[in-house]
C-alpha cells in the first residue's frame, strides 16, 4: 500500500538523507540486492521493503532509486501486479535522470528496469536497444562500481536481439565482440551467460561452436552449479530448449521443462518456458493421448493469456499460437484454423520475422495434417523464407528436408501421420 500511489512528486518532497549510519545501512543493502538478483531473488522484497522504509523514515539517497526499483521489480517478480510495479519503474526513471550518478544509475538498475519491467510491457523491438545506451553509462561513469556492471547490458542486448528476430549472422560478430570483451575484462558471469545464449545462436546457424572456444552445456552447467549463479543456470536452460524447439525435438523440449518446471513467479524467462513448453506439451498430447501434457498445455495457454493483457503487442501472437494448438487438439479445426491465422497477423504486427516463420511452420504442419497439403506446403515455404532472412540457415535447410518429403505431389497419402 506504501507505494501503491507513488509519485515522483511525493519522492521530491522527502528530505535528503543525511545520517551516516543509515547512508552506510542504504549502501549496504543496495549492495546485498545485486547479489540476491543473481543467486537469492527470494530475499529481494525483504531488502527493497527495508529500503523503502528507510527512505520514508530518514529521507531520500541515491541508493533509495535502488530500493524502490527493487521493490517494484519484486512486485512484478513476485506478485500478479506487474503493472503496478512497471509503474514504480518508471517513476524510478524519472528520478534517475534527474540524478548526477545518472550514468551509474542506469547501469546498475539495467536488470531490474529494463531487462524485467520494461522488457515486460514495452514492445521488445524498443526496449533492446536501451542496453547499449546502458553499456556506454557505465564505461562513462568510469568508477569501479560502474565497471562491475559494464559488461552486463551487453547480455540482454544480444541475448534481446535474439528474441527480436535481429539478423543471426550479425549477431554472431556481436556475441564474439562480446565474449572478447568479457574475458579481457576478466567478467567470468557477463562470460559464461554470454557463451550459454551464443550456443543457441550458433546451432541455428549452423556454425561451429569451436571456432570461438566456448565452452560445452555440461561445463557451463557445473560452473553455475558451483556459484550458485540462478542466472546462468535459467540462462542454458533457456538456450537448450532453444535448440530442441526450433528442432521440433518436442519430447527433450519436455524433458528440460519437466526437470526445471517454471515457476509461478514472473519474468521475462517464463514467456519464453510457456511458449517452447506449451507448444511441445500440446503437441504431444495430440500425439499420446497423456493428460499429463494436456494440463501442461493449458497452464501455458493460461500464463500467456495473462501476460497478453500486460502486452499484447508482445505477447499476442504466443498467446493465440498456443489457443490455435489447443483448439486443435480438442478437434476444433475450424476454429484452430481461424487462431492460427490470427496468430500470424499478430506475429506480423510484432515485427518479428522468426516468430512470424514459426507460427508459418506450424500452422503448415496442422494443414498437412489435416489434409489440406497445398495450403501446407504453401504455410512451410513461406516459413522457409523467413527463417531465410533471420539467418538461421541451419534450421531453414531442416525445413526444406522437410518441405521436399511433404511435397504436395508425392506426398499425399502421409497426411494422417502425426509430424
Amino acid at each position: 500500500t506504501t507505494l501503491a500511489n507513488i509519485s515522483v512528486e511525493q519522492v521530491r518532497r522527502l528530505p535528503r538523507m543525511t545520517d551516516e549510519s543509515k547512508l552506510n545501512a542504504m549502501q549496504f543493502l543496495s549492495m546485498l540486492c545485486m547479489y540476491s538478483l543473481i543467486s537469492e531473488p527470494m530475499l529481494l522484497p525483504l531488502f527493497s521493503c527495508r529500503m523503502v522504509r528507510l527512505t520514508i523514515e530518514y529521507g531520500f539517497c541515491d541508493a533509495s532509486i535502488v530500493g524502490l526499483s527493487t521493490a517494484g521489480f519484486g512486485l512484478f517478480t513476485f506478485t500478479d501486479d506487474i503493472l503496478l510495479g512497471y509503474r514504480i519503474g518508471k517513476v524510478c526513471d524519472s528520478l534517475i535522470d534527474e540524478s548526477p550518478n545518472k550514468n551509474a544509475l542506469r547501469s546498475r538498475l539495467c536488470r531490474e528496469l529494463d531487462c524485467s519491467l520494461k522488457a515486460m510491457v514495452e514492445p521488445n523491438r524498443t526496449v533492446v536497444p536501451l542496453f547499449i545506451d546502458r553499456y556506454n553509462s557505465a564505461m562513462m561513469n568510469g568508477d569501479v562500481e560502474s565497471a562491475m556492471f559494464a559488461f552486463w547490458p551487453i547480455v540482454p542486448y544480444c541475448t534481446g536481439s535474439f528474441y527480436i528476430g535481429t539478423n543471426l549472422v550479425s549477431l554472431t560478430k556481436t556475441f564474439k565482440s562480446c565474449i572478447d570483451q568479457a574475458a579481457n575484462y576478466q567478467q567470468t558471469n557477463t562470460l559464461h551467460v554470454a557463451m550459454s545464449n551464443f550456443r543457441a545462436v550458433l546451432h541455428l546457424t549452423g556454425r561451429s561452436n569451436d571456432e570461438v572456444g566456448i565452452k560445452s552445456y555440461e561445463e557451463l552447467e557445473e560452473i553455475g552449479k558451483n556459484t550458485n549463479s540462478q542466472l546462468l543456470l535459467r540462462r542454458i536452460l533457456m538456450s537448450q530448449m532453444s535448440i530442441h524447439f526450433y528442432d521440433r525435438n518436442w519430447v527433450k523440449v519436455m524433458e528440460l521443462f519437466e526437470k526445471n518446471p517454471p515457476s509461478k513467479f514472473n519474468n521475462v524467462l517464463a514467456t519464453g518456458l510457456a511458449l517452447y513448453g506449451g507448444v511441445a506439451s500440446l503437441t504431444l498430447a495430440r500425439q499420446t493421448h497423456e493428460l499429463k501434457w494436456r494440463r501442461i498445455g493449458e497452464e501455458a495457454v493460461e500464463k500467456m493469456t495473462k501476460y497478453e493483457k500486460v502486452s499484447s503487442v508482445n505477447y499476442s501472437w504466443v498467446a493465440k499460437l498456443l489457443r490455435a494448438e489447443l483448439h486443435y487438439l480438442d478437434g476444433n479445426l475450424d476454429l484452430a484454423e481461424a487462431t492460427f491465422k490470427a496468430s500470424i497477423g499478430s506475429a506480423r504486427d510484432n515485427q518479428c520475422a522468426h516468430n512470424e516463420a514459426l507460427v508459418h511452420e506450424l500452422y503448415g504442419i496442422f494443414c498437412i495434417e489435416n489434409e489440406m497439403v497445398d495450403n501446407g506446403a504453401k504455410q512451410l515455404q513461406l516459413a522457409l523464407e523467413k527463417y531465410k532472412q533471420w539467418g538461421a540457415m541451419n534450421k531453414a535447410n531442416d525445413l526444406q528436408m522437410f518441405i521436399d518429403i511433404v511435397d504436395p505431389t508425392s506426398l499425399r497419402a502421409l497426411t494422417n501421420t502425426p509430424i
